[in-house]
């Protein structure tokens, strides 16, 4: 697939149909390796970049779409499909990427069949908004909007908070969860480590309907 990555900053990826990659489809990994002094606010990580008019499908393994911290990153009329072991969209601060500043921007996309199992049949969810094991920096400032999710494979929405870390500002508003196969249209996860209660994320006029 593409990977934003390194301090990718100012970049747009459009009109581009990927199919079949054995990792994410498309992601902006804020990796901090070549990316200047680690606390630094001059070095946010992946900046300002934008993917849009695309569509992405069947990723044998990861996710169609992955955003792994940086700066007002945007991901805008996109159709995802078939993600059969992992989500259609992962928020994350997994690999201890840069922190989330400003706004992520996810909108105006179609999530089909996704969110699979992986990892002793764990099930995800078509977006899945995760704070990692032992994550210097929270999931933080991000907008859903205008999404659709069609016959999820597993649950809609999953929020997965470990070890004490936190979520804030996260808002879903106007997302529709129109069928899915597994127990929740939408879950607040709770692992085996204390995590945080989830308020920090909003609803808004968000639907639910017809279980698998």
């Amino acid at each position: 697939g593409i990977n934003y990555c390194n301090g990718t900053k100012n970049s747009v990826v459009e009109n581009t149909h990927i199919r079949s990659t054995g990792d994410d489809g498309i992601a902006i990994w804020s990796a901090p390796e070549m990316d200047g002094p680690s606390a630094d606010i001059s070095y946010p990580g992946c900046a300002r970049n934008t993917v849009r008019n695309c569509r992405i499908e069947a990723p044998w393994r990861a996710n169609c779409l992955a955003i792994y911290g940086g700066m007002d990153n945007t991901m805008t009329k996109i159709t995802a499909r078939d993600s059969l072991t992992y989500a259609g969209i992962m928020v994350s601060s997994e690999f201890e990427p840069r922190p989330f500043t400003g706004t992520t921007t996810v909108e105006k996309i179609n999530f089909e069949r996704c969110g699979g199992w992986m990892w002793g049949r764990r099930p995800f969810g078509a977006i899945w908004v995760r704070c990692y094991n032992n994550a210097k920096n929270p999931v933080k400032g991000i907008n859903f909007k205008d999404i659709n999710i069609t016959d999820a494979w597993t649950n809609g929405i999953v929020i997965t908070m470990e070890r004490n870390n936190s979520i804030e500002e996260v808002v879903f508003e106007n997302v529709n969860v129109n069928g899915f196969n597994g127990s929740y249209g939408i879950l607040i996860e709770k692992d085996t480590q204390p995590l945080g209660d989830g308020s920090g994320v909003t609803f808004r006029n968000c639907q639910v309907a017809g279980t698998g």
